[in-house]
């Protein structure tokens, strides 16, 4: 567990409900005919943080400390591994991390993780919710589930700009980074799920996010499980999150449930033995 020292000056996972798009105006450039009429001006519905492909993230320093760090990973339950997840939103906040490729019927994709806090709405509240960890649910805000989660970031994926799964917009870039209207989360199993965010759907641009990929274009919205551990990040492959998108797959609008923190330790209680094993390796915090 974090300390208090820690607790007092680390960011919550939970940011205000809304996000770009759906509670803010969004200014718009209106459309033309002219491919070149872009060039220079930020478009603002462009959520990515950079266009890049995974081989070429794969190759950034942050990146590869990340890789190494977490493949040795065994426990959420751990103090040093809970809190170096916790901070990933924050420690990794202009990085992109490389999850998976796909090549579906010749079409090119790169499943990337955008790390941020989350912006899904919530439904229970805590008093003294757990600054870490949250719950996930459909509609039923009071419906009890024992698993925990921490937000992570979103769900990008770049792709040839104008595929079977997506449109083309008027950018000069042959492919560009989307948002799949998928947040990311690390459940307190290791195992990453996406959790499709509704308000996405209140796009102003939805050329540009929710965007489709072959990865969701089967898969009801909802929530599922794409890898089953951290650990196995760096050398995920598509095949492997194809069949655990269909074996844990629910359709549904997802809400986070804020948790007690007395809550937590009940469910922690639950799931470990109650003397911790040693810590086998070093943390190097990313900065």
């Amino acid at each position: 567990m974090a300390d208090d020292a820690d607790e007092s000056t680390r960011e919550p996972a939970i940011l205000s409900p809304g996000f770009v798009g759906a509670e803010e105006s969004v200014s718009k450039i209106s459309l033309v005919d002219d491919d070149n009429f872009y060039d220079g001006i930020e478009i603002e519905w462009d959520l990515a943080i950079i266009h890049e492909r995974n081989s070429q993230l794969r190759q950034r320093t942050k990146v590869k400390e990340l890789f190494a760090t977490v493949q040795n990973f065994r426990s959420m339950w751990l103090a040093e591994s809970r809190k170096f997840l916790a901070a990933l939103p924050h420690t990794m906040r202009d990085e992109v991390i490389p999850l998976f490729e796909a090549n579906t019927d010749g079409v090119s994709e790169d499943y990337q993780l955008q790390p941020s806090y989350s912006w899904l709405p919530v439904g229970v509240k805590a008093k003294n919710p757990d600054i870490d960890f949250v719950q996930l649910s459909g509609a039923e805000p009071g419906k009890h589930q024992n698993c925990l989660f921490v937000p992570l970031g979103r769900l990008f994926v770049n792709a040839e700009n104008g595929n079977r799964f997506n449109e083309h917009v008027r950018e000069n870039r042959s492919r560009l980074t989307r948002w799949t209207g998928y947040e990311v989360f690390i459940a307190d199993d290791l195992g990453l799920w996406i959790a499709f965010d509704k308000q996405s759907l209140i796009s102003p641009e939805p050329l540009w996010y929710p965007v489709d990929c072959s990865l969701t274009t089967n898969c009801e919205r909802g929530l599922a499980c794409i890898i089953p551990s951290i650990s196995e990040l760096e050398h995920t492959k598509f095949e492997t999150v194809e069949t655990l998108m269909k074996n844990t797959g629910r359709s549904g609008a997802v809400v986070i449930n804020e948790v007690e923190i007395n809550e937590v330790k009940k469910i922690e209680a639950e799931k470990v033995d109650a003397v911790e094993p040693p810590f086998p390796f070093a943390v190097k915090m990313v900065t």
